[in-house]
């Protein structure tokens, strides 16, 4: 008997985080969307918002539209030339 093994858990961070490691980590756990900061072991905590997929793309879509864009109205843009990389 053949058993498949679950994909080992990916975590993804965006490809405008930069180097510093100050970045916000994203990971799917089955039917569950587990966000972090990526500093937050070595600081001595760990903390984690999970969200239901359902969650996570109303809030997707809410960032594809600018629903939060109001919150960034006074931070500096990121650095001139940086596009996303090519998929």
């Amino acid at each position: 008997m053949v058993t498949e093994q679950s994909p080992k858990p990916q975590v993804i961070r965006s490809s405008f985080c930069y180097n510093h490691g100050d970045c916000v980590e994203v990971e799917r756990r089955g039917d569950v969307i587990a966000v972090r900061h990526s500093n937050a072991d070595w600081r001595g905590y760990r903390v984690e918002l999970l969200f239901t997929l359902d969650e996570w793309r109303a809030f997707v879509a809410g960032v594809n539209v600018g629903d939060f864009d109001p919150l960034l109205v006074d931070v500096e843009a990121p650095e001139a030339g940086h596009a996303h990389p090519a998929r």
